[in-house]
């Protein structure tokens, strides 16, 4: 019987099945650019909160104050907490450099714009380094995996 309950548990079910671990980062093959991409990421403390495997911790931050009039309370829409205004869950960096725009909003349309919102933004040299990085946790074979594409267009399903 398909139902609320059943369609969540199928979603869950596929969605465990994306595990995204065959990137360049991965293979520890990264070009001179990323390599110093990912040494800035780490000193920086970006991996406090984007913590490896998956590039998150699942939690719930705050990483800058939310402006007076902004409608998008994160985390309090929810909990209907004040003290959960502006926190927002740590999105996982797999495969970022394919799921603009960015931020919880989409206000970002780069990774330079998102990695700019952040309370203490790169500079712009470091942050092209960091943009580098990023790139390189796309797992191009995972992208390409057609078991995860959609249907195809004379699939009765998909119109």
């Amino acid at each position: 019987r398909v139902g609320v309950d059943t369609l969540t548990a199928a979603l869950a079910s596929f969605e465990r099945k994306l595990v995204s671990l065959d990137s360049l980062y991965d293979r520890g093959v990264l070009p001179e650019t990323a390599e110093a991409g990912r040494k800035m990421f780490f000193a920086s403390g970006c991996a406090e909160c984007h913590k490896p495997p998956y590039f998150t911790d699942d939690a719930f931050h705050r990483v800058r104050a939310p402006a007076p009039d902004e409608s998008d309370g994160g985390l309090a829409d929810a909990t209907g907490r004040a003290e959960d205004r502006g926190l927002f869950r740590t999105p996982p960096l797999r495969n970022v450099a394919v799921t603009f725009p960015y931020w919880h909003d989409g206000r970002a349309r780069t990774l330079a714009d998102a990695i700019a919102l952040h309370e203490t933004p790169a500079p712009p040299r470091e942050t092209a380094e960091i943009v580098a990085f990023l790139e390189s946790l796309t797992d191009a074979n995972f992208l390409g995996d057609p078991r995860f594409s959609l249907p195809p267009a004379s699939c009765p399903a998909a119109e």
